[in-house]
């Protein structure tokens, strides 16, 4: 063992030699350095090998789906109803009959002719027959997607995303599929399973849909041209037929430059004659714009250019007997009085289809008309499953567009005043809210026919569509209010249009049936909006809007689930108590009675919530109904502007009605219960404030907790007139004259209205006084006749200059009082100040006479009297609409409507309505409501309530606008 110094010596020695040789030692690091390298590449080569390859589809999947007998690319695929025992539509070319698989083996009867193959490869893939399913002959070329690379990029890894990695993919399984098959079968399944467009796969079906032969008769022109159209399968014979001819010249010109043809063949064929099969409609024959609609959906996670190839089941939420029964009962509304009738009246409602339409006999007779029913009219039917937002049925009479989901609309009319009146139950409106149906409020004053109806409580208005009332809400309220809520309902308006405006806003905004039936759906759901979640680039506060459901599943031919709808969605939108207010007026049945009659055909025998629509146009007509359970909605229209001709109501009525009573006769009878925070109130009709002795009629009405009327009706007053004279009673009536008489108290703008309508105006002047009391020097020269009072009360007069021994002041309760009260002391001159007495009306109210007695020195009495209202007890007010302490968002000029309730024992005079101290407006009659113009900060909103004798109260809250 060496010592340690030999050790330090034999290390200063290696250091040297290193010193004297460095070449040797940068040698060995770049040794050792390319070694590395060579280490890390072929590493980095097989991670990306094995990145490439992972998870990569087997070849033989190939096989598997174009098998001649099995393959699950030979059977189409076929969307079915939500029971999946029928099929309602197969993605077919409905032409495509007798098709066969095509054979290279030219013995056979369905041999690939030859003239198809030479135009599809020099289309397709010029070098098919020397490349190993990859083009390597140029940079260019590996790009190309030979049929190999078609075959795998269509069938194997079509749902890969694109990218290099994906283009890399296919050409090794490309290879992999030439040299495990051979390019003759690579060749056969190309050509028998190629898209050729509108749903035709394979060179035979190509053949006989739009040739009407097999592909073994094609000509060399008609070969090119299919050649040609799956290089480019929108361009096809029945969608572009000039372009179509074009092409396939153009690849004559290509195969005669290459050799392929001689200038001879490319001469003939340029001369052939070309004859195109007529085109047939590929939509489905039951429920077009429901699959149109189901595949819109089911396009969103699944390529839907795959699924139109075949060997799949789609599972829709359609339900085949609503379906049936909904296309059936329309096409007999359609057909007018004829068809109709004899179903209604014979019981046979079987269809040319020989489905037995039972719904049919159901339809009302009134709709029809001796000479049938306008050319253009159509009839659209949509019926959903409130609880879970699925589609159940849908007829409609024309293609689907390409927004499916969202087709143009027609004007909605009257069907969208529940919402209107929804945006006043949001501000604190109730069902038993007083308004006016007078013109000063109409939506179309111009309309000189229409009737109008005075003061009626909001439920009155709804159910009969009194729209003067609907003009004045939606005034009241503003269009900022109720697009808000429409647009959680899912609806939107024009926002470019003049919505304050009730005639535009119900006749030039555009609403589609599944939009609007969805929206009341809500309603039916007690304010829960039910529906699949619709992905959007941004989501609101809200989340991502729910759409109606039609797609539930997707699954292959073997039972498996690809792919499937993630269930239904609930979102709250409006609270169940206000649900509720606008169900129970909707499902009122007296309440319609007014217009629609009784028995009409929204009575189906059973709870349910309905809405008719009609446009001033007379183009459209609407009807929408529903129960917890299904909602039925109904547009029958005429689409030919150009007409004169109206659509009756009475249609879409009729047609509604037969469809809600069949669709619900299996389910229970059941409407829906009242919530908690709704209360039942007995109130004065129609001003739903609590009754008085002089209210005509009781009804009871419903409210928000917290909402209920506190003042006492002030619409009727009973009064006290000569029955003779017509005037307002007096002390000085003769008793036997006076009688009491109920009078409507009308504000200003209503007066013309109560004149035209025969409506009788209380009286304003006073009987006369006698003459006794005429010609006598006494007075009582304040207060005024019939003033309102209160407090110390001065009394002044004049006695006359007969002498005086005395005079007594006295009053009484009533017209004619059968007890007096003497007031102060009897005194035997005038005070110098002229005040005769002071009367303290603390404790009193009502009507009292104040008699003046002045005893002559001769002991003649002279008197003089009048009537006072005493009003000590001020008025009540509350504020209805903000909350104290609420916040808003919104921006600057913005509407806020201000809602309050006021009322006084006798007469109310005024509500004042004040921000940050200053007036805004100054209302004498109900409602009291206020439209402010928002600023941003913190404000205190005060409602002053005054009445008649002066009395004041102040009811007084903040808020913030943020």
């Amino acid at each position: 063992m060496p010592s340690t110094s030999q050790i330090i010596r034999l290390r200063e020695q290696r250091k040297t030699k290193a010193k004297r040789n460095p070449a040797r030692t940068i040698g060995l690091g770049c040794s050792l350095l390319l070694a590395l390298l060579i280490t890390l590449s072929s590493l980095g080569i097989v991670i990306f090998y094995s990145n490439l390859t992972a998870e990569l589809p087997s070849i033989e999947t190939l096989p598997v789906l174009l098998d001649p007998v099995s393959g699950a690319l030979r059977q189409p695929t076929k969307i079915y109803d939500q029971t999946e025992e029928h099929i309602v539509h197969a993605l077919q070319n409905p032409a495509d009959t007798g098709r066969q698989l095509l054979d290279t083996d030219t013995s056979r009867p369905n041999f690939l002719p030859a003239d198809l193959i030479s135009a599809t490869l020099m289309a397709s893939d010029p070098n098919f027959w020397d490349h190993p399913g990859v083009d390597l002959t140029s940079s260019e070329s590996i790009a190309q997607p030979t049929l190999a690379k078609r075959l795998v990029a269509q069938l194997v890894l079509w749902d890969e995303p694109p990218g290099m990695r994906r283009t890399l993919r296919e050409m090794l399984l490309a290879m992999q599929v030439t040299a495990n098959y051979g390019r003759q079968q690579v060749l056969t399944w190309y050509l028998n399973s190629a898209n050729y467009g509108r749903l035709v796969f394979g060179a035979d079906s190509a053949a006989r849909v739009y040739f009407g032969k097999p592909a073994s008769e094609l000509n060399l022109a008609e070969a090119a041209i299919l050649a040609a159209v799956a290089e480019a399968p929108t361009l096809n014979p029945h969608d572009a037929p000039q372009i179509a001819k074009q092409r396939g010249l153009a690849l004559l010109d290509k195969m005669q430059v290459y050799g392929v043809i001689s200038p001879r063949q490319a001469e003939q064929a340029r001369q052939t004659r070309i004859v195109f099969q007529p085109g047939r409609s590929l939509t489905a024959d039951l429920a077009p714009d429901f699959v149109a609609i189901a595949l819109s959906q089911l396009g969103r996670s699944f390529d839907l250019t795959r699924l139109e190839r075949g060997g799949y089941r789609v599972i829709t939420s359609l339900d085949y007997d609503l379906q049936t029964q909904a296309s059936c009962t329309a096409s007999a509304l359609l057909s007018g009085s004829e068809t109709a009738a004899e179903i209604r009246e014979t019981g046979d409602a079987d269809t040319s289809d020989n489905i037995d339409c039972k719904a049919a006999r159901l339809l009302q007779t009134q709709p029809f008309s001796e000479s049938g029913n306008p050319a253009d009219l159509s009839a659209n039917v949509v019926i959903l499953e409130p609880t879970t937002g699925k589609i159940l049925a849908m007829v409609g009479d024309e293609e689907p567009g390409v927004d499916s989901m969202h087709p143009p609309g027609r004007p909605p009319g009257t069907l969208l005043t529940p919402l209107v009146y929804l945006s006043g139950l949001t501000r604190g409106l109730s069902p038993a809210s007083l308004l006016w149906d007078i013109p000063t409020h109409t939506a179309n004053p111009e309309k000189s026919d229409e009737q109008y109806h005075g003061p009626v409580r909001l439920r009155t208005a709804l159910a009969n569509d009194y729209l003067a009332a609907a003009g004045q809400v939606l005034a009241q309220g503003g269009f900022q209010t109720l697009d808000r809520i429409t647009r959680e309902l899912g609806l939107s308006l024009d926002e470019s249009l003049d919505n304050e405006d009730l005639s535009t806003l119900l006749n030039q905004n555009k609403v589609n049936l599944l939009d609007i039936s969805h929206a009341y759906s809500t309603l039916a759901n007690q304010g829960v909006l039910a529906g699949a979640p619709v992905e959007t680039e941004v989501a609101s506060n809200e989340g991502n809007p729910l759409e109606p459901i039609a797609f539930l599943r997707l699954t292959d031919l073997a039972g498996r689930t690809i792919s499937e709808v993630p269930g239904s969605k609930a979102r709250p939108v409006l609270s169940a108590q206000l649900s509720y207010l606008l169900n129970h007026i909707l499902s009122d049945e007296p309440a319609r009675w007014p217009s629609l009659g009784h028995p009409n055909p929204l009575e189906i025998g059973r709870p349910v919530a309905a809405k008719l629509g009609w446009t001033e146009s007379g183009k459209d007509a609407w009807a929408v109904g529903y129960n917890p359970r299904l909602l039925v909605g109904v547009w029958v229209g005429d689409q030919d502007e150009s007409t004169t001709e109206s659509v009756s109501i009475d249609w879409a009525a009729s047609l509604w009605h037969a469809l809600m009573q069949y669709a619900s006769q299996n389910q229970p009878s059941q409407g829906w219960s009242i919530p908690e925070g709704v209360s039942n109130v007995m109130v004065c009709d129609p001003s739903g404030m609590l009754p008085t002795a002089d209210c005509p009629t009781v009804v009871n009405e419903l409210f928000l907790s917290g909402n209920e009327p506190t003042q006492t009706d002030t619409l009727y007053r009973k009064l006290q007139i000569n029955r003779e004279t017509g005037r307002l009673a007096t002390i000085f009536t003769p008793p036997e004259l006076v009688e009491e008489r109920t009078y409507l108290l009308v504000p200003a703008d209503a007066e013309e209205w109560a004149r035209q309508s025969g409506v009788a105006s209380p009286p304003e002047s006073f009987d006369v006084i006698s003459n006794e009391q005429g010609l006598s020097e006494v007075s009582i020269t304040s207060p005024a006749m019939f003033s309102y009072v209160k407090g110390i009360l001065p009394i002044r007069g004049d006695i006359g200059d007969s002498g005086l021994d005395f005079y007594r002041l006295q009053v009484g309760k009533g017209l004619n009082p059968a007890v007096w009260t003497q007031v102060g002391e009897e005194s035997a001159a005038l005070p110098a100040d002229g005040i005769l007495g002071e009367w303290d009306t603390q404790g009193v109210n009502g009507l009292y006479a104040i008699q003046l007695l002045v005893v002559r020195p001769d002991q003649h009495v002279d008197t003089a009297m009048l009537h006072v209202t005493v009003d000590n007890q001020p008025p009540e007010v509350q504020i209805l609409y903000p909350s104290d302490g609420q916040q808003f968002d919104g921006e600057a000029g913005s509407a806020i409507t201000f809602r309050a309730d006021a009322g006084d024992d006798l007469a109310l005079q005024k509500v004042e309505f004040m921000i940050d101290g200053k007036l805004i407006t100054t209302l004498v009659q109900p409602p009291y409501s206020a439209i402010w113009n928002a600023t941003h900060g913190e404000h205190l909103l005060s409602v002053v309530a005054t009445d008649e004798a002066g009395n004041t109260q102040t009811a007084s809250l903040e808020f913030t606008i943020r």
